[in-house]
C-alpha cells in the first residue's frame, strides 16, 4: 500500500493516543466531496490505532487509481476535533517482459552489400518501468510509526523532566520548611528555658516577699508592744 500525506495521518493518530475519550473514523471521499464511512475505532494505544488504520485503508481496495480518504478524530461528545485527508494506492505488480521471438532455421538471411559488416548493431531494449517495492512501502510505514513513537517518547521525556523539576522544587521547599521547623523548635526550647528561669526568679521573689511580710508583722508587733510600754509609764 502506498500513501500520500502519511505523516499527517500518523500525526492525527498520535493526537488520538493522547486524547482522553472519543473515537476515530475513516471515510472515502467521492468526486462530489461526499463522504462514506468505511470504519470506526474507539481510542486505544498508538500501535493498536496504527494497525486499525492500515487494515481499514486496505478494506477500501484503492486499486491502481487510488482512493481519497479522510481520517477524523471525534471527541467524547461526538464533536469533530480534527481531520486529515490523504490518498492511498495498491502496490503495483511488476510488469512481466514479453518473451523474445525465436529465430527459426528457416528464416531467410538478408544479403549484405559488399563493404558492410554482417554483424548488426545491438538494439537497446526500452527500460522497464520499476514498480513500487512493497517491502519499501512497508518499511516507510514502519519508519513513520517509529518516528511517531520517538516523538511520543521525546514528549514523555519532557513530561518526566517537568515532573522531576517540580519534585525537586517540592523537595527544596520541604527542606526549607524543615529548617524553619528546626529553628522554631530551637526557639521554643530556648523560650522554655527562659520561662523556667523566670519561674525560679519569681519563686525567689515570692519567698523574699513572704519574708518581708514576716518582718513587717514582727516590726508591727514590736511597735505595738513599745507603745503599750510608753502608755503604762
Amino acid at each position: 500500500m502506498r500513501y500520500q500525506d502519511l505523516d499527517a495521518a500518523t500525526d492525527l493518530l498520535e493526537v488520538a493516543d493522547d486524547a482522553d475519550s472519543g473515537y476515530l473514523t475513516l471515510a472515502r471521499v467521492g468526486e462530489d466531496r461526499r463522504e462514506s464511512q468505511v470504519s470506526s475505532q474507539p481510542l486505544a494505544s498508538f500501535t493498536e490505532l496504527l494497525d486499525w488504520f492500515h487494515a481499514a485503508v486496505r478494506r477500501t481496495e484503492p486499486g491502481q487509481d487510488g482512493v481519497k480518504l479522510r481520517l477524523r478524530l471525534w471527541g467524547g461528545d461526538r464533536r469533530a476535533i480534527r481531520s486529515v485527508t490523504f490518498r492511498a494506492w495498491d502496490d503495483q505488480e511488476p510488469e512481466q517482459p514479453e518473451p523474445a521471438a525465436a529465430v527459426t532455421p528457416s528464416t531467410a538471411l538478408a544479403l549484405v552489400p559488399a563493404g558492410e559488416s554482417a554483424v548488426s548493431e545491438p538494439v537497446t531494449a526500452p527500460a522497464a518501468r520499476l514498480a513500487p517495492c512493497p517491502a519499501c512501502t512497508l518499511l516507510q510505514s514502519h519508519l513513520a510509526a517509529a518516528r511517531m513513537e520517538a516523538s511520543q517518547l521525546d514528549l514523555e521525556l519532557r513530561r518526566c523532566e517537568s515532573r522531576l523539576w517540580q519534585a525537586e522544587q517540592r523537595a527544596q521547599q520541604a527542606q526549607q520548611l524543615q529548617r524553619q521547623l528546626d529553628q522554631a523548635q530551637h526557639s521554643g526550647e530556648r523560650l522554655t528555658r527562659q520561662l523556667a528561669e523566670q519561674d525560679k526568679q519569681l519563686k525567689r521573689l515570692l519567698r523574699k516577699n513572704a519574708q518581708l511580710e514576716e518582718y513587717q508583722q514582727s516590726a508591727a508587733k514590736l511597735l505595738m508592744a513599745y507603745n503599750d510600754m510608753d502608755v503604762r509609764m
